[in-house]
């Protein structure tokens, strides 16, 4: 586990956009040239955003609490001074569908107008999460875990005043570099299969299972795939931008898209979030997609080694970003993982043995394809 051991421990927290992303690119591509592939470093730039300060949420009726809150990334800010109002239920917010659906409520002035949200996530920890929708919309949101929500919830439900004060301030900047690191691995035809998996982490987290492991794992399949005779030709990606939104997955298939490339690319796999959790899930599409997966699992034996789960494909993982071009695409990724987006994700937590049967899953699927055709 050296590569994981060393994106982890060496570089530590790598969010896209900083020199630690950068030295785990390069990292990546000297390992990459190790095995003798072709490789490049794709750079590209997007809109920026960050906060100087953390944001708060202050409850001042019916009692007087501060809660432990995170960012919800590309939203919209408060005033410098922040916003007071009252808590109102107001839906669901379908932030990963089918994965994570938080409760949303509305922050309403007293005016009555919505002024600002708070999201409130499963457990006991609240962790910084991304906005994987359009960024236009510029509602200021945060996030607070659902164990310090409950007494407000509560309260809410028993038709009382919850008054709060938020602050969130956060600022757009122009010309963000990211990059993605490309090896390629030419076989017999030119029509190609992607296996990726993104090398940023979130702020403040080592980042080892998630995804210092898919990296890892991508490149025991690359071992694998370099050994034997190959009908496809594949393309060995490790992702920038991914905390922020799938940033480098979709500037990849836009760029390909544009030169003409995008018609050679028949299925993208993703590796992400490995090395922890109770069963293996794979999000798979269409469904013809999905269902030649689960028979290729079904004919071998990895399903007596271990849970293996599956679900269509859900946005949130990069290969929806070729979904969207039509291409089949699937993500393998352990879960739970109660460490996601915390300081607690290291390396001394990651089961190796975990991301060893992910790494058989894949090159097992991969040897159906060669086989029998995607």
């Amino acid at each position: 586990m050296k590569i994981a051991r060393h994106l982890a421990e060496v570089i530590g927290p790598r969010v896209s956009g900083t020199p630690k992303e950068l030295a785990a690119a390069e990292f990546i591509q000297s390992k990459f040239k190790e095995l003798n592939l072709d490789t490049q470093i794709q750079k590209f730039k997007y809109l920026g955003w960050s906060q100087d300060q953390k944001p708060s949420l202050k409850v001042l009726s019916p009692f007087n609490k501060s809660l432990d809150v995170a960012p919800m990334a590309y939203t919209g800010t408060t005033p410098a001074g922040g916003v007071e109002g009252v808590l109102k239920y107001h839906g669901t917010y379908y932030l990963f569908p089918k994965l994570m659906e938080p409760p949303k409520y509305a922050l309403l002035d007293d005016r009555g107008e919505k002024v600002a949200f708070v999201l409130v996530l499963p457990g006991n920890r609240t962790r910084p999460i991304p906005n994987q929708w359009l960024h236009i919309f510029q509602d200021p949101m945060i996030l607070v875990n659902e164990e310090d929500f409950k007494p407000l919830k509560e309260a809410i439900e028993a038709n009382q005043e919850v008054r709060v004060h938020l602050k969130s301030t956060a600022e757009y900047f122009q010309s963000v570099t990211s990059c993605n690191v490309i090896a390629g691995l030419e076989g017999e035809s030119k029509e190609t299969i992607v296996i990726g998996g993104h090398h940023d982490s979130v702020d403040g987290s080592p980042g080892a299972i998630d995804n210092a492991t898919g990296v890892e794992a991508i490149f025991r399949v690359a071992e694998k795939l370099c050994q034997k005779k190959r009908k496809y030709s594949y393309k060995l990606i490790t992702w920038g931008g991914h905390e922020w939104g799938l940033f480098g997955s979709q500037y990849f298939v836009k760029d390909a898209k544009e030169r003409g490339l995008i018609e050679q690319i028949k299925a993208c796999l993703t590796l992400d979030v490995l090395g922890c959790g109770e069963y293996l899930w794979v999000w798979a599409g269409p469904p013809a997609f999905r269902k030649k997966i689960e028979s290729s699992f079904s004919h071998s034996d990895l399903m007596q080694k271990r849970e293996i789960r599956f679900e269509d494909t859900l946005i949130g993982s990069d290969d929806w970003s070729f979904s969207l071009e039509d291409i089949p695409g699937a993500m393998l990724m352990d879960w739970p993982m109660d460490t996601l987006h915390l300081p607690e994700d290291v390396y001394e937590t990651i089961d190796e043995a975990k991301v060893n049967f992910a790494v058989e899953t894949t090159f097992s699927l991969l040897e159906n394809f060669e086989k029998k055709g995607i």
